[in-house]
């Protein structure tokens, strides 16, 4: 961890003290307490915002007080809500690291990226925890274990003694983890659940790494001891260059990778944010993304957590959105383009008017949004209102913007027509550059070449909202990062162009590019065209072969309720989309269409984006 002369004042969360110190009283959280009552209106459990901010405080101290320390590493595996929002606060006030992953992206991939991240402890639920104890051989360095809600067999402290902990008298604790003898008891207890999951061990192997653990947990035994007793009950100084969390991508095009945020690039983000938007306290959020509940404890929002799956945002019953819309009055909403896309359909199913009349800012981000549920969505809410899509990466965000109004009058016809998607203009003191396409490192400034107005390239930004590594998969650091002085871009991973109001126009991702010899197909303006039948939820392009000598393919998922029902059907669906394609010249040489039997496989954060490779791979088997 770096210091840049540190200040409390660099803390991100110091953000919430100062909202909380101007409105203590005023509602920070509202979650939904029990089933809907379909008698009257729903219960919620409420948070002020000065309550919000005195139980992290005392989460914070409580940690401290235990010896976790700044730049501690502390995997969160907490459903979102109030509790999650509250233990996020407390790692940051406390200087530690949270580490946050989509819970929904698989066992698999959610372990191999906690062991990567190398977490020197966990937060987490009573299930995870246990998860974590089975496997703790891919987690040596876990010792700062924190459950929340009953603690087990597995070592640790509950988080209701953290805070106990925390309210405690201010003179430094020399409460201890676990001693030595207890640790190795518990190790010698699980001896056989080890066993069953390492049974390819030998028995010496496993005696080695018992004695192991616990010489390693009688040498930094004193070592905790004595940074226990360092602290003095105030809080550590933190720098705007200190970090603060490390944030997993989607891995929707390879392997998902850490991203090291510091306290710096969550300033910058919320500026910029609040800023553009024109964010103001009091104001109310429906979060269907549930990150954005974070920014919105700092800029004085209350957050309205609805009734809905966060991993699973298309799944959402429109009924329960409309139900915390009204009787919260909610003014905004941010959800991903799939989850409007289902509230619109379900809207226009039902008939109904305008279910949103206090909606005045929407905000849908992780895939384009299309021009049609845009014109729709606009019909539900407050004929004032504005929708926006921010668009950027977890590694760079916010980096621009369009309007609704913006899309339907001008940009969005263009896109049908397969010109790619209009992201909009930058964000302030973000700069861009789109340069010539190239799969390998591209190690400093000068080994790159800029495209011309209106030619595809590659895009890459920099700015104070711009992370600078990946702490996990740092082998990715040398193919997306590009050195300019003191300056670093970042390499998107999209391709499009800049036109001649400087606004990017988004043709998809540099990896899902088809190529046969010097013809290339890019994702977006091929799937658009195809996307035009009104039979056709959406589509994706693929290549059948080796890069340079495939055939493009598109595979189409159509409505539920189109779907083909036979034979026939379907050769009148594929029919419909060979004449679109010979229409346009970008889709003239796509000659292979599959109806696919199935819903694409899409990313659990936002469901919207195609997981193409996965495809792919099925089409091809």
């Amino acid at each position: 961890m770096t210091r840049d002369e540190p200040t409390d004042a660099g803390n991100v969360a110091r953000r919430l003290t100062a909202v909380a110190a101007m409105t203590p009283g005023a509602i920070a959280i509202a979650e939904p307490n029990g089933p809907p009552n379909p008698s009257g209106p729903r219960s919620y459990a409420l948070t002020t915002f000065g309550n919000l901010d005195r139980r992290s405080d005392a989460v914070a101290r409580g940690l401290l007080r235990w010896g976790v320390r700044p730049g501690t590493r502390l995997a969160m595996l907490v459903p979102f809500g109030a509790t999650f929002i509250e233990l996020t606060f407390a790692l940051l006030k406390a200087g530690a690291v949270p580490i946050l992953v989509d819970p929904g992206m698989g066992r698999k991939h959610l372990i191999r990226c906690l062991s990567e991240a190398e977490p020197d402890g966990f937060i987490a639920i009573p299930r995870a925890q246990a998860i974590r104890a089975i496997l703790r051989r891919r987690f040596p360095r876990a010792r700062w274990n924190v459950t929340v809600g009953r603690r087990w067999c597995w070592g640790g402290k509950t988080l209701e003694q953290i805070e106990s902990l925390g309210n405690a008298d201010p003179a430094p604790t020399r409460d201890a983890p676990p001693s030595n003898e207890r640790a190795c008891k518990n190790e010698r207890a699980s001896e056989n659940e080890r066993a069953s999951e390492n049974e390819r061990a030998s028995e010496n192997e496993r005696a080695s790494e018992n004695e192991r653990a616990c010489e390693n947990e009688r040498a930094s035994e004193g070592e905790r001891k004595s940074e226990r007793g360092a602290f003095t009950g105030e809080f550590p100084r933190i720098g705007e260059r200190d970090d603060a969390a490390i944030i997993f991508t989607t891995g929707s095009t390879g392997p998902p990778k850490g991203v090291l945020y510091t306290h710096g690039t969550f300033h910058a983000q919320i500026d910029r944010i609040r800023d553009r938007y024109e964010i103001r306290p009091g104001s109310r959020d429906l979060a269907c993304f549930p990150l954005f509940g974070l920014f919105d404890a700092v800029m004085g929002v209350t957050t309205v957590i609805p009734d809905m799956d966060p991993t699973r945002p298309a799944s959402v019953d429109p009924r329960r959105l409309i139900e915390a819309a009204n009787q919260w009055e909610i003014d905004q909403a941010f959800g991903s383009p799939a989850l409007w896309n289902t509230v619109v359909r379900w809207c226009e199913a039902n008939a109904l008017g305008v279910p949103f009349p206090t909606l005045r800012r929407v905000l849908s981000a992780g895939a384009p949004v299309p021009a049609a549920t845009m014109a729709k969505l606009r019909g539900l809410i407050d004929p004032d209102a504005e929708i926006v899509t921010p668009y950027g990466a977890t590694e760079a965000l916010p980096i621009a913007s369009i309007e609704s109004r913006e899309v339907l009058q001008e940009t969005g016809r263009a896109a049908s027509k397969g010109k790619g998607v209009c992201v909009g203009t930058r964000f302030a003191d973000v700069r861009w550059r789109v340069i010539e396409i190239d799969d390998g490192p591209l190690p400093d400034i000068g080994d790159t070449r800029e495209r011309a107005t209106g030619k595809i390239g590659e895009l890459m930004v920099s700015g104070p909202m711009v992370t600078e590594t990946y702490v996990v998969r740092g082998d990715q650091n040398a193919v997306h990062k590009v050195r300019d002085g003191d300056r670093v871009w970042h390499r998107m991973g999209d391709v499009g162009y800049l036109d001649g109001q400087d606004r990017f126009w988004f043709c998809g991702r540099k990896a899902h590019r088809v190529r046969r010899g010097r013809k290339t197909w890019y994702t977006v303006p091929c799937e658009a065209v195809f996307n035009e039948h009104p039979d056709v939820h959406r589509t994706a392009l693929i290549g059948r072969g080796e890069p340079g000598e495939q055939t493009p393919v598109i595979v189409v998922e159509p409505h539920p309720e189109s779907r083909p029902r036979n034979a026939d059907d379907e050769r009148r669906l594929l029919a419909g989309l060979r004449e679109l394609a010979v229409r346009n010249p970008i889709t003239r040489q796509i000659e292979e269409v599959v109806v696919w039997p199935r819903p694409l496989p899409v990313d659990i954060r936002h469901n919207s984006k195609i997981f193409r490779e996965r495809l792919a791979a099925e089409l091809k088997a």
